[in-house]
């Protein structure tokens, strides 16, 4: 072949159009890669975190999603730490080890407590009070925490029969939080088709309404593919912020307002449940309360029937325990409140029925915090005084608890360690 008939240089070395192609997607796949790898990075050394933290379950309707870590930043700072059980607890053996007491702490919110790391929530304060109090290799106090947020009274009732007897515990804590488990006993009040609730039949006793097994959004929750989407997306803080934007956009506030006028919040929170803080007209609240008691002393005989002592108390609203008697005072004579104790009150006589324990932990938070002019609800990222328990309110409650547990025979002796400010009398 002569030279004039060689192709150009140009198009000797010139790659085919599909070659080129998949280069430019090649390059584009690899950017993509190196940006995700980075973005990746970045969010997790500025521990920044939204993972799935909850799934669906057959009894509760949810729970929490077993062996899941991560940050809670909506309100306060905790690191959360779900074990193989589906508890916010160390890993522990499904069968209770040999010179252990195990104790069970039941509750919403308040006791997942997610606001705090782990180390300063009330279940683990707890523990480490009771442990100290024996002083002695044996017994040691093992507790549990079972609370799972928006948990009403049917949720817990389901969550001791199918996932904590199992555990053979040797005590139980229930916490009530009047500011909204009377309504999230309710399917009129609550409005939530995804949880299982109780009947009041025409015998007076309660039937199991599971219905929330055929809707809508429990079914999808439970598909396979949204449990292998919450998998792949927990172990990923770009995909969870991926998933945050699509769900809430580019709102990334916490979910209490900063800053916000505190007495108008107050009011607000009051005007939404005023009949927890005293008698209702209503017949929703009335069925909602007959609901309540009638589970909580449910509760209460299962827990009898297995020999299983029942420590109940309650969880202080943001009124209660705000540390100015005045405002205090003044938002109560405009709703017409005699008592901002009225539920805590009630429940007193439905648990003095059931034979159980009953502690006013309420009352006596309000008492510390007067005292010591402390907030123990709200956050540096929110606002004082509002929202959950902060650091000082788990302390506090933990030690209440302590020493009322101790007067009750759950401990040999006990003595306040930890806090550097009096403690009220309680009992």
């Amino acid at each position: 072949m002569s030279l004039e008939h060689l192709p150009p240089r140009s198009r000797l070395h010139r790659p085919s159009r599909r070659r080129r192609v998949a280069l430019r997607a090649m390059s584009v796949a690899l950017g993509l890669v190196i940006a995700f790898g980075f973005a990746e990075l970045c969010l997790r050394c500025g521990d920044i975190s939204m993972p799935s933290l909850y799934e669906p379950d057959p009894f509760c309707g949810s729970r929490l999603r077993a062996s899941t870590t991560g940050l809670w930043t909506f309100e306060g700072c905790g690191k959360v730490n779900v074990n193989s059980l589906g508890f916010r607890a160390p890993e522990f053996p499904l069968d209770k080890p040999p010179g252990v007491f195990r104790i069970a702490v039941f509750g919403d919110s308040f006791v997942e407590a997610f606001q705090v790391d782990d180390s300063d929530s009330l279940c683990n304060r707890l523990e480490r009070l009771l442990n100290e109090a024996t002083n002695q290799p044996s017994p040691r106090y093992q507790v549990i925490n079972c609370g799972v947020s928006g948990y009403g009274t049917a949720q817990q009732l389901e969550m001791l029969r199918h996932h904590v007897l199992p555990l053979s515990p040797d005590a139980v804590l229930l916490a009530v939080f009047p500011g909204n488990d009377i309504r999230n006993n309710s399917r009129i009040l609550e409005a939530d088709p995804a949880r299982p609730y109780f009947n009041i039949g025409a015998d007076g006793n309660l039937t199991l309404d599971n219905s929330f097994l055929n809707a809508a959004t429990y079914v999808c929750a439970n598909t396979v593919y949204e449990q292998r989407k919450a998998y792949f997306v927990n172990r990923s803080r770009v995909l969870q912020v991926v998933k945050h934007v699509k769900q809430k956009g580019l709102n990334f506030d916490f979910q209490i307002a900063p800053n916000i006028e505190i007495e108008q919040a107050l009011t607000a929170s009051l005007d939404e449940s005023i009949y927890i803080y005293k008698p209702s007209d209503n017949p929703e609240h009335a069925e909602a309360w007959k609901t309540t008691d009638l589970l909580l002393q449910a509760f209460s005989s299962l827990c009898q029937k297995t020999g299983i002592p029942v420590f109940a108390f309650t969880v202080s609203t943001p009124i209660q325990v705000y540390p100015d008697p005045n405002m205090r005072s003044r938002i109560a004579t405009h709703f017409g409140i005699e008592d901002l104790f009225y539920s805590q009150r009630r429940l007193l006589n439905t648990f003095r029925e059931t034979g159980c324990h009953f502690f006013p932990l309420a009352s006596r938070m309000q008492e510390y915090a007067d005292i010591n002019d402390t907030f123990l609800h709200g956050f540096a990222n929110t606002t004082m005084g509002i929202g959950h328990w902060n650091e000082s309110g788990h302390s506090v409650a933990a030690s209440l608890l302590a020493k009322w547990l101790q007067q009750e025979g759950l401990v040999r002796s006990w003595q306040p360690q930890g806090l550097t400010k009096p403690i009220p009398n309680g009992g």
